[in-house]
């Protein structure tokens, strides 16, 4: 099943497709929006009320594919790791996925995000399993293209995968 709960902006697709791909069984809910700071995913959001209403299980699967925004700004990457693990916590005790497990994708290195030095630890610190995502292309400074985008993606459902077993 997919829950698709905000339309897309640039890019038409996600990693979702490659998730699709490498794990078919799996039940996705996507929310994505453009120039989205982590904040705007905490509690009392409309986003994480969007997430709130995803029929989620015990054992879910984060994929986190965000972070460029908070990097472009110093006082939004030292907040980052703060306001993933609330993030994550609200997830735990809000939502029917008291068990989530976090695949977060890297952010690449960039003159427009001068501080993601910053995100990039605070995912580190908070992910189960974290994306080494260098070798992906990019389809503009920011956004990665749509044969990365589907690589990214199967690489989150084989993470997926593993996990269930």
């Amino acid at each position: 099943a997919w829950h698709k709960l905000e339309p897309r902006f640039g890019f038409p697709f996600g990693p979702e497709l490659g998730i699709a791909r490498a794990a078919p069984e799996a039940r996705l809910a996507e929310v994505a929006v453009g120039v989205a700071l982590i904040r705007r995913w905490l509690p009392g959001t409309p986003l994480f009320e969007a997430i709130c209403r995803v029929p989620l299980v015990p054992n879910c699967t984060l994929a986190w594919v965000q972070g460029e925004s908070d990097a472009m700004a110093l006082i939004t990457a030292r907040q980052s790791g703060a306001n993933f693990a609330s993030l994550l916590h609200a997830l735990r005790t809000r939502t029917t996925c008291k068990n989530p497990y976090v695949i977060a994708a890297l952010g690449r290195p960039n003159p427009l995000m001068p501080h993601l030095d910053l995100v990039n630890e605070a995912l580190r610190r908070e992910a189960d399993q974290v994306l080494d995502t260098s070798e992906l292309l990019l389809s503009d400074q920011i956004h990665y293209d749509g044969p990365s985008l589907t690589i990214l993606g199967e690489q989150i459902g084989h993470l997926h995968l593993a996990k269930m077993d």
